[in-house]
């Protein structure tokens, strides 16, 4: 594995140099932990050149909820949950909503340079693999950049990061994922929160196995990457270890920031919290509002 993933270095970063036309790329790994592939989606925004290069990458992890960059994690999840039942809270670099990731859920990664930019593109290029595989499936993409199925059902949502000439766009596709874990994590108590945060718009889910139950993620893995490889005409495919540092020098910094506090809450745009508090003594109730600035209470006021 190792000697297979030194071969990819060379392809990340030097390889490249030696084609007159960019050189496309399809990537898998085995890893499962959601802050290492949300680094590997970081370090390779930071450290190739996308003007050389197209990737993809395909991924999933295990039971996570991700929310957007800017976001608020109170408004988003049960927070008090997944801390309880030891399901991962990350904060992507990208934008957009609040999602639930397992490993019934895939999660496909378009790398190109900015200039290529194209949501619509990609997510067709995977709805068009499905339908070749499966021509019962009924998948469009809505005016959202949402993958819909039976014109009714969301199945994948969408987000993106832009930088000064590289850019990824994210998805994910719902092929076999608990449902009940995604709707117990992603509606969170009804709490009085007045923020700027970026809001998620909920949708009624539906998996794809839930239509044939021979679907799996490997089946529709290989799927979207076909259409890929024909899309780009000789693209190569490599299983990549995204946890290694001898391949991806700096990876586990990046995945330390993304566990840290100080990003998956003290990112959080600043809101207040207004709830009553009801003293028993006295009998009386007290409005209370607690404002946050970085995930830190910085003000109360007792009316």
């Amino acid at each position: 594995m190792l000697l297979r993933c030194m071969s990819n270095y060379y392809v990340l970063l030097n390889g490249i140099r030696c084609f007159s036309s960019k050189q496309c790329i399809v990537y898998t790994t085995s890893v499962t932990d959601p802050f290492y592939n949300l680094a590997f989606e970081e370090w390779m925004f930071r450290k190739v050149d996308f003007t050389k290069t197209n990737c993809l990458f395909i991924w999933r992890s295990q039971p996570s909820v991700v929310i957007g960059r800017h976001q608020n994690p109170w408004k988003e999840c049960r927070v008090n949950d997944t801390i309880s039942d030891e399901i991962n809270l990350c904060r992507r670099s990208s934008g957009g909503g609040a999602v639930y990731h397992d490993l019934g859920n895939l999660n496909f990664t378009f790398f190109n340079e900015k200039s290529e930019y194209n949501t619509k593109r990609n997510l067709k290029l995977i709805t068009r693999g499905l339908r070749e595989t499966w021509p019962f499936l009924d998948v469009d993409v809505n005016r959202r950049d949402d993958i819909i199925l039976n014109k009714r059902y969301k199945i994948s949502g969408t987000a993106a990061r832009l930088g000064r000439r590289s850019c990824y766009h994210h998805c994910t596709l719902l092929v076999s994922t608990n449902k009940s874990n995604l709707t117990k994590y992603l509606h969170p108590n009804k709490l009085n929160l007045t923020s700027i945060a970026t809001d998620s718009v909920r949708s009624t889910v539906r998996n794809l196995s839930d239509e044939d139950n021979t679907i799996n993620c490997k089946n529709v893995s290989n799927a979207v990457t076909q259409v890929y490889v024909r899309q780009f005409s000789g693209a190569k495919y490599y299983e990549i270890d995204t946890k290694s540092e001898q391949l991806l020098t700096g990876v586990t910094e990046i995945a330390k920031e993304l566990l840290q506090w100080e990003w998956v809450y003290g990112k959080t745009p600043k809101f207040t919290y207004e709830f009553d508090y009801y003293h028993e003594k006295s009998e009386q109730t007290f409005p209370i509002t607690l404002e946050v600035k970085e995930g830190i209470v910085s003000n109360i006021t007792v009316q």
